[in-house]
């Protein structure tokens, strides 16, 4: 429920996002890829594409708190007593709320889900690791701006 759920708000906004640019930023038609691809025209289509991410993003998230009020069981996790598919998508949000372009601020927009998304970085050495230090590279969690 929760996985199917992000994934849902996550395609919304990233189309939604497309949709909303595509008549100031058109793209190379069946790409992302910009038809005026220079440094300077990338990097305007992310800053807009970052305001608009971020209001669609913030307007998405309202399930995520409600979804995990119903299923979760212990705070340490998403579902049930043990790591799963879904914790991790809780850890991929947390690491994509920091992008450098994209980011947001998910504990504001939902508290338990950032809480638990907390517990299982802090609870699981190997996914602290990965997470500090992917956060520590400074590498983007998308391509926006950078490659297109």
């Amino acid at each position: 429920m929760m996985i199917e759920t992000v994934s849902d708000v996550q395609m919304k906004c990233w189309m939604g996002c497309f949709g909303a640019l595509a008549t100031e930023f058109p793209t190379v038609p069946g790409t992302a890829r910009l038809v005026d691809n220079t440094e300077e025209n990338r990097k305007s289509r992310a800053a807009a594409f970052s305001v608009t991410f971020k209001k669609l993003f913030h307007e998405g998230c309202a399930p995520f708190d409600k979804i995990l009020s119903l299923i979760q069981t212990n705070e340490n996790f998403c579902v049930g007593e043990e790591l799963t598919l879904a914790d991790i998508l809780l850890v991929r949000l947390y690491v994509f709320s920091k992008d450098k372009i994209l980011g947001y601020d998910f504990e504001e927009i939902s508290p338990k889900t950032f809480k638990t998304a907390e517990n299982i970085i802090n609870n699981n050495p190997k996914i602290k690791e990965f997470v500090e230090d992917f956060l520590d590279s400074g590498k983007p969690c998308s391509g926006i701006g950078v490659m297109y």
